[in-house]
C-alpha cells in the first residue's frame, strides 16, 4: 500500500484518538522521487505494532520530512494568513 495517512494524534483519558486530517498516494506525495518512495517504503516495512514510527535514513531525513511540511502546509494556510493579520 502506498498510502500516506496525515492525522492529528492525542491522549485523552489514557485513549489515544487518532483524527486523519489527509490520505495522499505516496506518488502524490514525492512527485517523480521513486527512489525516495522506496525508501518511505523500505522504512514502512520495518515497522512493528510496538515500533509504529518509520526510521528514515539520517542523510534523507530533512529532505523527506520538508517534502512532507511543503505537502501539508496548503491545509493550514488560511489559518496561517489568519494569524498574521
Amino acid at each position: 500500500m502506498k498510502t500516506c495517512n496525515f492525522s492529528l494524534t492525542s491522549v485523552e483519558n489514557n485513549t489515544l484518538r487518532l483524527r486523519t486530517i489527509r490520505e495522499d498516494h505516496l506518488d502524490e506525495l514525492m512527485p517523480e522521487q521513486e527512489a525516495v518512495v522506496k525508501i518511505i517504503l523500505r522504512a514502512a516495512g520495518q515497522t512493528t505494532s510496538k515500533e509504529p514510527v518509520l526510521k528514515l535514513p539520517e542523510q534523507e531525513y530533512d529532505m523527506i520530512m520538508t517534502q512532507v511540511l511543503n505537502h501539508i502546509s496548503e491545509l493550514f494556510a488560511p489559518a496561517f494568513f489568519r494569524d498574521a493579520a
